[in-house]
């Protein structure tokens, strides 16, 4: 019965120490509730729940003496309990809470200095002309600025487009007027080494070629057929006594009354 009585005044996390000394004319025990894994040194503060008599009044009125301070007792190193675990979270929060502001402020330190590393750098090859490279590292610090940052980066690109395009601009149109007037000269001299204006190079050249797009040699076609004494038969035109319309050949009847 003693201890199904005991089992109802605890509770879980909460443990009961009992001392009991016999005396003479008696019994001396010592109640003393303990809460597990409570670090605060509180809780070795409260006074043991001192109870002395014969064995048989504390039969009949221990546990009766008991549950009140018991339950009293308890409650507060339950409060003590949870008052720790509430701490120590609240602790571990603000430490974590540190940790993640601390590496908040270590990145951010990180990437101003590589700004200010990349903006410095740009700033320099904008000052000695080479604005491509200050372009890009303008670019890189952009990579690393802040909302703020990031339009006076913007501002110093633009600058910087603008200064490399009026560079080529001005660097471009002597290079230009050359290449045409060296064309032009170019030409020219060509004309005169041949004599012909370079206008009229195709003219004439019409006469270069018969009607059936082949090269002449520049003669006229005297209307002879080269090839009529062989079509008819004759080893010459002279040997011929017809020309090839049906008429008498003039060359044919000369030769003949000479021999005659």
């Amino acid at each position: 019965m003693l201890f199904e009585d005991l089992e109802k005044l605890m509770t879980t996390g909460v443990d009961i120490s009992l001392v009991i000394r016999k005396r003479d004319d008696g019994l001396t025990v010592a109640v003393l509730p303990k809460a597990n894994g409570l670090k605060d040194e509180a809780q070795h503060q409260l006074t043991p729940l001192t109870l002395s008599g014969t064995a048989r009044e504390l039969d009949e009125g221990f546990l009766q003496a008991i549950s009140a301070p018991m339950q009293k007792a308890t409650g507060l190193l339950l409060n003590m309990k949870q008052f720790e675990q509430a701490a120590d979270a609240t602790k571990a929060a603000s430490r974590a809470e540190k940790e993640k502001t601390d590496a908040a402020n270590k990145e951010a330190r990180e990437k101003k200095a590589k700004y200010d590393g990349f903006i410095k750098k740009a700033d320099e090859q904008e000052k000695d002309g080479n604005y491509p490279a200050a372009i890009i590292n303008y670019q890189q610090a952009r990579l690393h600025a802040t909302e703020a940052e990031k339009k006076i980066v913007d501002a110093k690109m633009a600058a910087a487009r603008s200064k490399m395009g009026q560079g080529n601009l001005f660097d471009m149109a002597p290079a230009t007027e050359q290449v045409s007037q060296t064309s032009s000269q170019t030409g020219a001299a060509a004309a005169s080494d041949t004599g012909d204006d370079p206008d009229d190079r195709s003219e004439g050249r019409e006469d270069d070629y018969r009607d059936d797009g082949t090269e002449g040699d520049g003669t006229e076609d005297d209307g002879s057929d080269d090839g009529d004494a062989e079509n008819l038969g004759c080893l010459s035109d002279e040997d011929c006594p017809l020309l090839p319309n049906g008429e008498d050949n003039p060359m044919y009847l000369e030769k003949h009354s000479e021999v005659a």
